[in-house]
């Protein structure tokens, strides 16, 4: 019986990490692409080991493009989203969970559904109504929406 139990979790232990090694893939691919020539990445057999090994990539990839602004506009858009969402969402959260108001459970039926809605669906919608309030070309349609009770 003892012997029977080594095997068994031996073979838990064989399929867990051969699904870990399985995941560990696309970070592998990624590593090695990041290393090549673009002429080797799209190479059919593909290659696994690059070569020459090119470091030059990162360098590259942070100066082609202004990656400093593009960090920063993250950043902020993060930090408001964030603290909006904390906000918004704890208020919420209290409200339906600890008081009793009229309608609370057809409000709370509605929020539920509109989360439920596949994004594809509010898109067009979405976009409509911000170019309207002349809004598309900032950042208030990307932090405003998050910081509403549905987010």
């Amino acid at each position: 019986m003892r012997a029977k139990a080594w095997v068994e979790k031996g073979l838990v232990y064989l399929v867990l990490v051969a699904g870990g090694l399985f995941s560990l893939l696309p970070l592998i691919w990624l590593i090695r692409s990041s290393l090549m020539d673009m002429g080797q990445i799209f190479e059919l057999p593909p290659i696994w080991i690059p070569d020459p090994f090119r470091f030059g990539n990162f360098s590259e990839a942070l100066t082609i493009l202004p990656f400093g602004r593009y960090f920063i506009n993250t950043t902020v858009i993060v930090i408001f989203t964030m603290l909006g969402v904390l906000v918004t969402c704890s208020i919420s959260a209290y409200s339906f969970a600890r008081m009793s108001w009229r309608g609370r459970n057809l409000v709370f039926g509605l929020l539920l559904s509109s989360m439920m809605l596949p994004y594809a669906v509010t898109l067009i919608p979405t976009f409509i109504g911000w170019s309207k309030l002349g809004l598309t070309n900032s950042f208030i349609p990307l932090i405003a929406p998050a910081c509403s009770a549905a987010a």
